[in-house]
């Protein structure tokens, strides 16, 4: 009996790490499932000057499909501004690369995002998967620790923080991030993830080239839709300073609906709303 009740308490008060270990055992298959459905994905990008001067912002709204290698998209729209000649202009077409000598261009390679390839070197969700450890090879780079149980949307959920592993100060184990994952209970699928980046740019960089990132961060939210777990909205913000005259703060955010099954042989026909 006794067995019984501490097999019991065991099974129902996991550690970080062996929560973490399902997570991405469950993350696995999520990634797999995905590739069935169909969906919408709109992603967002900002530039400012630090006093908040905009200086460009674009939104590409893509048709997320299925293939056999994981997920191809189709471009529904881009919508933009930018600042030219002190003027801010607008713009409903992708701006050539060869035609686009904007100082913030950058804006528009992260509302572009990436398709998945054949080595993987896709913005996994919109977003680097290197930002957040729920892979299976990120776990070896990080600590991981429990904290008190809470409630996120309605449901019940572990919470886990997370720290880089280091072997010294700018000696990484595996990526520079810390943050916190909220975890379901019922299905080990992550609900809420946080990511910052916890390095900080060496004095010396700073001085010498002018350069540095602060105040990186991402956020991101999941939902169930049919048995199948997907990344609903994510927001990320940034501060760069580059060769001393370059300032920006930088936005970037991403939300997915109109979640629908398909095959990756079948012929789907969507209507513009």
């Amino acid at each position: 009996m006794w067995a019984a009740i501490l097999l019991s308490t065991f099974c129902a008060s996991p550690t970080a790490d062996e929560i973490m270990q399902r997570v991405i055992e469950n993350q696995t298959r999520a990634q797999e499932a995905r590739k069935n459905w169909v969906y919408t994905q709109e992603i967002f990008a900002r530039s400012t000057q630090r006093n908040k001067t905009l200086m460009r912002e674009e939104t590409r709204t893509f048709r997320v499909l299925p293939n056999e290698k994981g997920n191809k998209r189709e471009s529904l729209s881009v919508a933009g501004q930018r600042r030219v000649k002190g003027k801010l202009v607008t713009y409903d077409k992708a701006i050539p690369d060869d035609e686009d000598d904007s100082i913030d261009e950058w804006v528009s390679d992260l509302a572009k995002g990436k398709d998945d390839d054949e080595k993987g070197n896709s913005l996994r969700d919109a977003f680097s998967p290197g930002a957040f450890p729920l892979a299976g090879d990120k776990l070896k780079g990080y600590i991981f620790t429990r904290k008190p149980d809470t409630e996120f949307r309605g449901h019940a959920v572990y919470a886990v923080e997370y720290k880089p592993l280091k072997n010294g100060k700018y000696d990484y184990v595996g990526g520079p991030w810390e943050g916190e994952v909220l975890v379901e209970k019922e299905s080990f699928q992550p609900v809420f993830i946080s990511s910052f980046l916890e390095f900080k740019m060496p004095a010396a960089v700073k001085i010498l080239l002018g350069t540095n990132i602060r105040d990186l961060g991402f956020k991101m939210e999941y939902d169930k839709f049919g048995d199948v777990w997907f990344p609903v909205k994510g927001s990320g913000e940034f501060k760069v300073d580059a060769v001393w005259f370059f300032k920006r703060n930088g936005s970037y955010s991403m939300k997915c609906y109109d979640f629908r099954k398909g095959t990756a042989d079948s012929s789907i026909t969507f209507t513009t709303p």
